[in-house]
């Protein structure tokens, strides 16, 4: 059975035949690598072919978005200001 995130595969798992949906479905959002790229993503649908594939599609909401982008622009200019403060100090001496 592969386990894909939006469409992309993440992970191939030998399974039982026959193993019903929602144990595939636990066993998809359980799986290592398939947590890494849902993180903290809101899971909107979960697709489970038996014998198949299980696709799990995961995104940020709009409030997500708007955090993640304030917190990796904070992230940037306080990286920025510490890269300016080393060149400070490196030059004093």
């Amino acid at each position: 059975v592969i386990f894909q995130v939006n469409g992309k595969l993440k992970a191939k798992v030998t399974v039982a035949k026959d193993t019903p949906k929602e144990e595939l479905e636990a066993m998809a959002k359980a799986n290592e690598k398939v947590a890494e790229f849902i993180g903290d993503k809101a899971v909107r649908k979960v697709i489970a072919i038996p014998n198949k594939l299980v696709n799990i599609v995961a995104n940020y909401s709009a409030f997500q978005k708007e955090w993640v982008q304030a917190r990796s622009t904070f992230e940037y200019y306080q990286s920025e200001a510490n890269k300016r403060r080393r060149r400070l100090f490196d030059s004093l001496g």
